[in-house]
């Protein structure tokens, strides 16, 4: 007798049953839980009654073969990390006693393991209830971290108990690769999902390696990517490994992008992914797992700040115009399957803008399985016709270029007052202005405060002594320029004065969060800009 009772893995991939059996197989795969099971465990009721053979014979069909022990390996408890908090999905059985030896228990375990696609664990064990079998099988619970950790960290099974009678089914390496791997044209992952690393056997030729690490993300279905890299700090030095990928999550630093200006950090790392078949690659969207839910979660890492839409416009096709010419550009690619949530991968596009100083514009499109997100500095222009290249004085309209069409295009903006103030600690407030200036063909809203004193005025019983620090307080007017001093041959008047020791202070209004001035002596004084 064998009883099932916990069911999340579905009917077994190489299952077949008769027409008129459909609708019993729909409802057995519905069942996912029970409230209560029953047994009687009386060893003399189980043996003696009229249904107990034919019982026992159709749970024994199909013959069971011990040639299944040869597709599994043993696991011992150093390959196990235990998690006894952890719930994983389980596909369980009771096997009676009666009808099975602890042998033919075993191989029944790993015979339906076999034959679940997802199953990848059996574990056998004495039931709690006397005179059962407790068979249980688990998916591929393996996560070796992610990006941020070491490419040489072990990659152990997660249980929620240690290892005693558990099996793990091997790979099977052999035949045809089953998918279509094409490269990603990025030099690297700065967050992906980890499922498994393999380093390639000493003297297996590259091409087998390959495709051996193809063959392990065909076998896996919660496989969408590999990496065959070389790891250059390795023991070896250059060791290759297979990285098989739960996901791979943010790529960056594309090999066919020409642009002369990045965001992110494109310095070589202890992985090297060049030349070919070195790289990263994709298993096709339609050869993703059909039941994501057995597959280990993964998602964009968090960001150090909230993005607010608040700064951002939303350009309209006309304010926009696209010039292939553009070099200014950096790209980002975010996977779908770790950000299905459209607005959460703007906000993060967003985000990895806002965190370049020089970074202005980004637009969003879908690229194959990814978001491709394109950064861009200032490339605003004025006075443009709707030819890239041509420009006419007629024109007044100011565009932002970018070298790619895109559906959505956003512009960083800065909500600054009309009158902006900032702090200036001992003194008081400093009230600036916001003008707009023309540099070139463009136009430019830059932040000033004008005549901000840096020193008492050099006047009366001040004149020609040390200057003293300035002790103004209050709220000062830094919207008006202040006299220049004095120089020979010139007399005092509206524009010049002893009165003259004034800084005028300038900064784009797309930098500037805050400005604040720090004195130190009269002969030095320190204008930060964050």
């Amino acid at each position: 007798m064998v009883l099932m009772f916990t069911s999340l893995f579905g009917p077994p991939a190489d299952s077949s049953l008769p027409a008129d059996s459909k609708k019993k197989k729909d409802y057995q795969a519905s069942i996912v839980s029970f409230q209560a099971v029953y047994l009687n465990t009386d060893a003399d009721s189980a043996a003696g009654g009229s249904g107990s053979t034919s019982c026992a014979a159709a749970e024994l069909s199909p013959p069971l073969d011990v040639s299944v022990q040869m597709k599994f390996e043993s696991l011992s408890e150093d390959d196990v990390l235990v998690d006894p908090h952890r719930k994983l999905p389980t596909l369980s059985f009771w096997l009676n006693r009666n009808n099975y030896n602890s042998q033919q228990a075993l191989l029944w375990c790993l015979t339906r393991c076999d034959v679940e696609q997802l199953c990848s664990i059996a574990d056998l064990r004495d039931a709690d209830s006397a005179g059962f079998f407790s068979c249980s099988l688990y998916s591929d619970s393996r996560v070796c971290g992610a990006y941020d950790k070491p490419l040489r960290r072990p990659c152990r099974l997660l249980l929620d108990r240690p290892a005693n009678n558990t099996y793990s089914k091997k790979v099977d390496l052999s035949g045809p690769v089953k998918s279509f791997y094409e490269r990603v044209s990025f030099q690297k992952m700065v967050s992906y999902s980890v499922r498994s690393r393999v380093s390639l056997r000493e003297n297996t030729p590259l091409s087998e390696g390959f495709m051996e690490c193809e063959r392990r993300c065909d076998e896996d279905p919660c496989c969408r990517g590999i990496g065959f890299v070389r790891d250059t700090k390795s023991p070896a030095g250059l060791d290759v490994v297979c990285v098989s990928l739960i996901s791979l999550g943010v790529q960056t630093c594309g090999d066919d992008v020409m642009t002369t200006w990045r965001t992110q950090d494109c310095s070589p790392s202890a992985v090297k992914t060049t030349p070919d078949p070195f790289g990263w690659y994709q298993k096709p969207v339609n050869q993703w797992s059909s039941s994501p839910a057995l597959c280990p979660p993964f998602n964009l890492p968090t960001t150090t700040n909230n993005v607010s839409l608040d700064r951002w416009r939303l350009l309209t096709d006309s304010s926009v115009l696209v010039d292939p010419s553009v070099s200014t550009y950096d790209v980002i690619h975010v996977s779908r399957d770790i950000a299905a949530d459209g607005d959460k991968t703007r906000d993060w596009c967003l985000h990895a803008c806002q965190e370049a100083e020089s970074c202005v514009a980004v637009s969003l499109s879908e690229a194959g399985s990814a978001t491709r997100c394109v950064l861009y500095p200032d490339t605003t222009a004025c006075g443009l016709s709707s030819a890239p290249g041509l420009s006419s004085p007629a024109s007044s309209s100011c565009r932002l270029l970018i070298r790619e069409p895109a559906p959505q295009v956003y512009l960083r903006t800065e909500r600054l007052p009309s009158v902006p103030s900032v702090s200036v600690p001992g003194h008081g407030t400093l009230q600036g202005d916001v003008v707009e200036t023309a540099l070139g063909s463009d136009r430019k809203s830059v932040v000033q405060f004008l005549g901000v004193p840096y020193a008492r005025p050099p006047i009366g019983s001040l004149r020609f002594k040390a200057a003293q620090p300035a002790n103004w307080t209050g709220s000062w007017d830094a919207t008006k320029p202040r006299p220049s001093c004095i120089q020979p041959g010139d007399e005092e008047s509206s524009s010049s004065s002893e009165d003259c020791l004034y800084l005028n202070i300038f900064s784009p209004a797309a930098l500037v969060t805050f400005i604040y001035l720090f004195i130190d002596s009269l002969s030095e004084v320190r204008c930060f800009v964050f």
